[in-house]
């Protein structure tokens, strides 16, 4: 029997995506997954960067899931006389998207409405000129540093995309940090789904800080965990929308849990996962008549991508959620996505695929 979200599991989604936590700046993401999780069976434990693990104690080998906490953003990196301010990337935020947006400014103080400026049409002739990433400036309505500095931001406060959660049609949702609090959220559930049972692995939960800024974030979490296995969850690329459809892949939204053979960045950072244990996940899902997509892309790595050569190897898997409009404010993804995601994961863990 598969799984079905609930309306309590959508609030926590919705929490989840709500919660700020660009690289570096997790702890409350972190806070709202340690609150969600059993409080029985299941050690907690937090090191000093951050990173979140969840470890349910049991015989055989050690398996250890992975999906990263972080999300896009920008940082202040000047305040001009003016009042407005200029920015820094924080990840790969999408910067074609970011003209005319608004956006979240995190304080000490509390949380304040900003903008990303835009040039008037009218003055662009229908062509915008594309702006470089030093073009880009923020408005929060003042007009003057004075002013700016009265309200308790200062350099180094972070910005996020807005929050706006919501249901499209077809069960699927809208909103930012989708990639990749939905992995998140899909450990969490498969923690309470395991709760009550006993399992024939030694099985950690890892949730990672800074995945969207550097490709070394597992590392202080595979040390610690010595695993046997790791799986990676995390968000995809589908190519089913006009823009992009069929340029690398087949990869669509509700055709399930893809399964990842490859993904690189500019054909060098490449990530290849354990053949055999990806084959015996492949080949488990077909004989359960599980929903699946083989995925091949280019443009993005994860948390799992440098995990084979940790440790003096380690076999890894790494399974996807496909995502559209990655890194923006409308990230959208299907639900009966995530369910097979999550179904798919608790049942690698109650039949002991991992071997």
């Amino acid at each position: 029997m598969g799984i079905r979200l609930t309306d309590a599991d959508f609030q926590l989604i919705k929490t989840l995506v709500a919660t700020p936590g660009v690289p570096g700046r997790e702890s409350l993401v972190a806070e709202v997954i340690k609150n969600s999780l059993p409080k029985t069976g299941w050690e907690i434990h937090v090191d000093p960067i951050g990173n979140l693990t969840a470890r349910k104690p049991g015989p055989g080998k050690k398996i250890l899931f992975l999906a990263h906490m972080d999300e896009v953003g920008l940082i202040v990196q000047r305040i001009k006389p003016d009042g407005f301010l200029k920015i820094e990337r924080l990840g790969g935020i999408s910067q074609h998207a970011l003209i005319g947006s608004s956006l979240d400014l995190w304080t000490d103080h509390g949380r304040l409405d900003a903008l990303v400026g835009s040039e008037a049409a009218h003055l662009t002739n229908g062509n915008p000129n594309a702006c470089s990433n030093q073009d880009f400036f923020i408005d929060i309505g003042c007009s003057s540093k004075e002013e700016v500095l009265s309200l308790g931001v200062k350099i180094g406060d972070a910005l996020t995309w807005k929050s706006d959660l919501c249901f499209l049609a077809g069960r699927r949702i809208r909103g930012k940090a989708l990639d990749n609090r939905l992995g998140c959220f899909a450990l969490i559930k498969l923690a309470n789904l395991l709760a009550n049972e006993d399992i024939n692995m030694d099985l950690t939960l890892g949730f990672v800080v800074q995945e969207e800024s550097m490709i070394l974030e597992a590392a202080p979490v595979v040390n610690q965990v010595k695993p046997d296995v790791v799986i990676g969850v995390d968000g995809t690329l589908p190519f089913d929308t006009p823009d992009v459809e069929g340029q690398q892949s087949e990869i669509n939204l509700g055709k399930g849990t893809c399964i990842k053979l490859m993904d690189a960045i500019r054909g060098k950072l490449a990530y290849l996962p354990n053949w055999e244990l990806t084959k015996a996940i492949i080949q488990f899902m077909d004989d359960q008549a599980l929903p699946y997509q083989p995925e091949i892309v280019t443009g993005l790595s994860t948390a799992v991508s440098l995990v084979p050569l940790m440790n003096k190897g380690i076999k890894t898997a790494a399974l996807s959620l496909p995502i559209r409009y990655h890194h923006s404010a409308v990230e959208v993804a299907d639900l009966n996505d995530l369910e097979n995601l999550i179904h798919l994961m608790q049942l690698i863990v109650e039949n002991d695929l991992v071997k």
